[in-house]
């Protein structure tokens, strides 16, 4: 807190020396040498704190997991699906990414997160979790190579 004298008195907060800077000439130099010695030492007892409790170190940790977590979120969406636990790990994975507190209630969310719980369920046995999944592919007619080579596609 630092007492400011323009006309009249008014006191204000400062968070920075830029700010003690900055005020310097309004408030004289025993003022800001003080502000600067009680931020000093502020600052002083919340770094000893943080080092006790571990919060700067956690902060930045969660940083570097959501970075990761959103790269590997964008590499699992990419990717080809070949097994039923894929595509449910996909729908996860982008439910999880565009709608992380899992409020929004207009189409397609309940819908995705409806067929998301189907799919993890235990007890829903049709298909095993380890079947692959087949591409569908329309059949087509058996000619000899001969046949087709003097043909031109256009």
């Amino acid at each position: 807190m630092i007492t400011v004298d323009d006309g009249g008195t008014s006191v204000g907060t400062v968070s920075s020396f830029e700010e003690i800077r900055e005020l310097a000439p309004r408030i004289g130099a025993d003022a800001a040498e003080s502000a600067r010695l009680e931020l000093l030492r502020l600052r002083r007892r919340w770094n000893a704190a943080d080092r006790r409790i571990g919060s700067s170190a956690s902060l930045a940790k969660a940083q570097d997991l959501a970075r990761f977590e959103g790269i590997a979120g964008r590499v699992l969406i990419s990717l080809q699906p070949y097994y039923i636990h894929d595509i449910a790990a996909k729908l996860h994975c982008m439910l999880v990414m565009y709608d992380p507190k899992l409020r929004k209630e207009e189409t397609p969310w309940p819908e995705l997160r409806r067929m998301l719980r189907e799919l993890i369920q235990p007890y829903w046995s049709v298909i095993e979790p380890q079947s692959r999944i087949r591409l569908l592919r329309p059949k087509t007619r058996e000619t000899p190579f001969q046949e087709e080579r003097g043909r031109i596609a256009v």
